[in-house]
């Protein structure tokens, strides 16, 4: 008889499966594992699936090949003002994921609105700081979630937010009189 194993990284692994030499075995149920996608039985560096119709005339090992599923992604709403320089917007991606024990890729995009490709902006961080007025526009964030064997998802995109930043109003002088404005030397006395 020949010796069929089954090896899976994620989900449940089937028991090995012995069988007649030339014969064929039946494809074993597919295994789950939550944030996964299983892609199908795969023989040695093969690149496509193994096909269950093909005689048996040795001992194989057969792979479980799997994609991690891309995370799901979004920021908020964010309209703020300007002050001496300061933040005053954050954004922040809310990331979340079947899959635990995972390690995230930021990268935030300002769109540009049809002029070209969207600008990269900020660093692999959760959260995007914008302070000035010239930061205001469109931004959107890609995440990739990465597994500690290695496995790298499609990168999971936001959608886009748009934040308008704009210079604080000054506060107006109260209606009393007694004061003197001056414009370019010409005096108004209230």
């Amino acid at each position: 008889g020949r010796m069929v194993k089954f090896e899976s990284a994620y989900g449940t692994e089937p028991g090995a499966v012995l069988v007649q030499d030339g014969g064929k075995i039946s494809a074993p149920a597919a295994p789950a594992q939550a944030g996964y996608a299983f892609q199908g039985w795969f023989q040695g560096s093969a690149s496509t699936k193994f096909d269950f119709d093909t005689p048996i005339t040795g001992n194989i090992t057969l792979t479980a090949v799997w994609t991690l599923n891309a995370p799901a992604v979004e920021p908020g709403p964010f309209t703020g003002t300007y002050k001496e320089g300061e933040t005053v917007v954050t954004l922040t991606a809310d990331v979340e994921h079947d899959a635990s024990g995972l390690n995230y890729t930021y990268q935030w995009y300002k769109v540009n609105n049809g002029e070209g490709e969207d600008t990269k902006v900020g660093t692999n961080s959760q959260t995007l700081p914008l302070a000035t007025v010239a930061e205001s526009g469109s931004y959107y964030v890609q995440v990739t979630a990465e597994d500690n064997k290695g496995l790298t998802s499609q990168p999971g995109t936001s959608d886009s937010v748009t934040v308008v930043i704009s210079k604080a109003k000054p506060d107006a002088p109260a209606a009393d009189t007694g004061y003197t404005i001056d414009f370019d030397a010409e005096t108004i006395d209230i």
